[in-house]
């Protein structure tokens, strides 16, 4: 999975991941319009638990969805 971090309206900040074969996207968060969901070039990635480490503008943080 490719993971890229934009600004779309009318969500506002959010992190895409794309399946790297395919194209199409199989991740999806939605910060909104705060700032903490800008992530300045950072790196992203998944942690082993399928959180998500993301190093925000306001510093770094760490999303843990719930588990299925």
């Amino acid at each position: 999975m490719a993971l890229i971090n934009g600004y779309r309206s009318p969500d506002g900040w959010e992190v895409l991941g794309f399946d790297w074969d395919l194209g199409e996207t199989v991740h999806q968060t939605i910060f909104g319009d705060v700032n903490f969901g800008n992530g300045a070039y950072a790196i992203l990635q998944f942690a082993d638990n399928e959180g998500l480490i993301f190093n925000s503008i306001a510093g770094p943080i760490r999303i843990d969805y719930p588990q299925s």
